[in-house]
């Protein structure tokens, strides 16, 4: 969803969402790394796959609006410009009864400390 945004953003903040925020430990080796500077070491590491609905798109559009790097989006490229953004980019999602139903995932990692 965030994909087509990215234009809306500036150039420097795109760079830095590979380096922090949100996508920063996406990279397997990235967080493996980060946990084992914190002294621990994975022991499981999943992608839980669900969808995230909304009864409409005005929901979809205003829950993608309130989110943290969207804020920087529309400080760059003005509110009505990224919320028609982010409405187009949801039009793939929306169900024959207008309802949003879109596949996502969430990575889950279990770490455990050397002391158990």
């Amino acid at each position: 969803m965030f994909k087509p945004l990215l234009p809306l953003f500036p150039a420097d903040a795109v760079d830095g969402f590979r380096h922090s925020g949100m996508f920063a430990l996406s990279n397997p080796a990235t967080l493996a790394t980060a946990l084992a500077a914190a002294g621990l070491t994975v022991q499981n590491d999943e992608d839980v796959d669900c969808r995230t609905a909304f009864d409409d798109v005005d929901a979809a559009v205003h829950a993608f609006m309130v989110a943290g790097p969207t804020a920087l989006a529309i400080r760059h490229s003005g509110e009505a410009v990224v919320a028609a953004a982010a409405k187009a980019a949801l039009a793939p999602f929306v169900g024959s009864d207008g309802s949003v139903a879109m596949p996502a995932w969430f990575r889950v990692v279990l770490a455990q400390g050397a002391s158990g």
